[in-house]
């Protein structure tokens, strides 16, 4: 087990020995959440919404608004063959 500090409060942190690099830390002092970005020594990046959690993808990759539009009709996945009944 290692700690890391809290970069809003500057507490200890607890960082488990399983623990990976994107995993999410929670302050028990005054409750920020952290992402930890180094293991060796463990170092957390202060998250301030979840949209910045998992921040690793490519800017470049395009990005599906709608995924419903591409989404089979659930009537559609249920509709039997004929000679299958």
């Amino acid at each position: 087990m290692n700690t890391a500090r809290c970069p809003s409060c500057r507490s200890d942190v607890i960082v488990e020995d399983d623990s990976y690099e994107g995993d999410i830390f929670d302050c028990a002092n005054c409750g920020a959440q952290s992402e930890l970005t180094a293991l060796h020594p463990p170092q957390l990046r202060l998250v301030e919404s979840e949209d910045e959690i998992g921040l690793d993808v490519d800017e470049n990759d395009p990005v599906d608004d709608d995924p419903a539009e591409d989404e089979t009709p659930v009537e559609a996945k249920f509709q039997e063959e004929p000679g299958n009944l």
